[in-house]
């Protein structure tokens, strides 16, 4: 049987991180809205993986990326991407923060891609 592992941001596809910065971006220049706090593109490819890799011996949450961040914990509270528990001030940093972590990846990335080396 596999052992369960986790993901890091280096095996998450960049179109995939692409997409997730977009989605937060968006959201802390548009504002909060209810329905932001769905499964977004991370959480369908951690879906996937479980599926594939572990037969669904897992589940998406125990190979994502983000929990040790505590930006996605799978649940909203004490996610610092959600805006309950924190001023809205502090929301924004989080969020910002988080968004820095993935921009940095995608231009590791991209870095890689064009032949430089990784920061």
């Amino acid at each position: 049987m596999t052992p369960i592992e986790r993901l890091t941001l280096s095996n998450i596809p960049l179109e995939i991180l692409e997409d997730l910065y977009r989605k937060w971006d968006d959201i802390l220049r548009n504002g909060w809205y209810y329905e932001a706090w769905v499964s977004c593109s991370l959480c369908r490819y951690c879906w996937r993986v479980v599926h594939n890799k572990y037969s669904f011996r897992a589940n998406e949450c125990e190979v994502c990326p983000l929990p040790p961040t505590r930006y996605c914990l799978g649940y909203r509270h004490p996610s610092l991407l959600h805006p309950s528990n924190q001023t809205l001030d502090e929301w924004k940093d989080n969020v910002a923060k988080f968004l820095k972590i993935i921009d940095d990846e995608i231009a590791a990335r991209r870095d890689d891609m064009n032949g430089n080396k990784r920061r």
